[in-house]
């Protein structure tokens, strides 16, 4: 229906309870001067096409000529379109408590553009007047970030399980020389029992030999 509006110049939107940008259809009306979205609930990305907004001297002509665009306050996201450098005349760009996101397009139509334009847009990066993280910095911050996590979390627990896993081989590793250790008295006290029976010249009483009863010393 807007979009019909041929000559409509300064459409007021805000606090409306819109939900969506693209069935506005503004960005077709190729005279307008001024948009306000304000405090709506739009989401999505902003459209490609808004450099259709152009107007000359009585609509003739191909001068841009969008002065004022106000999309603060709503769940847009995404990046901000590059057909921006198609607003060459934009004095006023409002995009506050966003979900906006990557670099801002620099720009002619972004050169005059203030930081509090942007302002509770986390993921945007740019220049520093802006004062928005630098697109380079942004990136290294996300290296060193991840590097933290997994200094901080990641490698611990690594270490925990390796330590765990050696602890698990050394209880084992123990265990089997137990039961070998055993096996070899098994096999002594057998000999030895063999020996006084069958070997000795001498009968010797030796009553109920049991484990128990078979001291050894260290060297055994």
């Amino acid at each position: 229906m807007l979009g019909s509006l041929t000559y409509l110049r300064t459409p007021h939107l805000g606090s409306n309870n819109l939900t969506s940008s693209r069935s506005l259809s503004l960005w077709n009306v190729e005279c307008i001067l001024y948009i306000g979205l304000s405090s709506n609930s739009l989401s999505g990305f902003l459209p490609s096409n808004i450099e259709k907004l152009k107007v000359l001297v009585d609509c003739f002509g191909s001068l841009t000529s969008l002065e004022f665009l106000d999309i603060s306050n709503n769940n847009l996201f995404g990046k901000i379109p590059k057909s921006f450098k198609g607003l060459s005349h934009l004095k006023q760009l409002n995009a506050a408590h966003s979900k906006l996101e990557e670099e801002i397009p620099i720009e002619r139509s972004l050169r005059n553009i203030l930081a509090q334009s942007f302002i509770w847009n986390y993921t945007l990066c740019g220049p520093p007047r802006l004062q928005v993280p630098s697109c380079k910095e942004d990136n290294s911050r996300g290296f060193k970030k991840d590097t933290l996590l997994i200094l901080k979390y990641i490698f611990p627990l690594i270490m925990s399980i390796a330590l765990i896993t050696i602890l698990i081989l050394f209880c084992i590793r123990c265990r089997n020389r137990n039961i070998s250790d055993r096996l070899n008295i098994m096999i002594d006290v057998a000999l030895i029992l063999e020996y006084v029976h069958h070997d000795h010249s001498t009968l010797m009483v030796h009553c109920d030999l049991k484990p128990d009863n078979i001291l050894i010393d260290e060297n055994m």
